[in-house]
């Protein structure tokens, strides 16, 4: 029988006693003892597969955790040989470079906002509240900039990316 089978036995059983006035106790008996066996069995059985299961989700966690910090330590040297590739060409004036592989080109990132002195920036392009202090509007300084408008405090910036096809 499943666990949800034997605890509706054992519960039918109590409500016979509830209703019923001429019962075989001696039976009754029996069959309650066979039926808190069999539950605890059940119970005891149900709680091996718990246990083994919290250890399999704890064991996945460390193995997690541990590919975590394998996949940004493998993260953090392709962005190192990408920027040594990335000096390299700038250096020797290459933009492109055919491999067995692929191309390497250097190419030019879109452009960005280079703050240099944030202060100097007027507010307009300062978020306001909700956030408490104001903060800068990159996207509109760097549209402004792009259109020709001088920002006090800010220049355009547009540097070079590697891409590897």
């Amino acid at each position: 029988m499943k666990l949800y089978e034997l605890t509706g036995a054992f519960n039918d059983i109590f409500n016979l006693l509830e209703t019923e006035d001429e019962l075989d106790y001696e039976a009754l008996e029996d069959t309650l003892q066979a039926l808190e066996g069999a539950i605890e069995q059940k119970a005891g059985g149900i709680a091996k597969m718990v246990k083994s299961l919290e250890k399999a989700a704890d064991a996945y966690s460390s193995e997690a955790k541990r590919l975590a910090e394998k996949a940004k330590a493998t993260e953090n040297k392709v962005k190192w040989l990408k920027d040594y590739l990335l000096q390299a060409m700038t250096i020797t004036g290459k933009d492109k470079i055919q491999t067995d592989i692929g191309i390497i080109t250097r190419r030019k990132s879109p452009p960005s906002v280079s703050v240099f002195d944030p202060d100097k920036i007027p507010k307009k392009y300062y978020f306001t509240p909700p956030p408490p202090p104001p903060q800068l509007d990159k996207r509109a300084v760097l549209e402004d900039l792009k259109a020709g408008v001088k920002v006090l405090g800010a220049e355009l910036y547009q540097g070079y990316h590697i891409r590897i096809q």
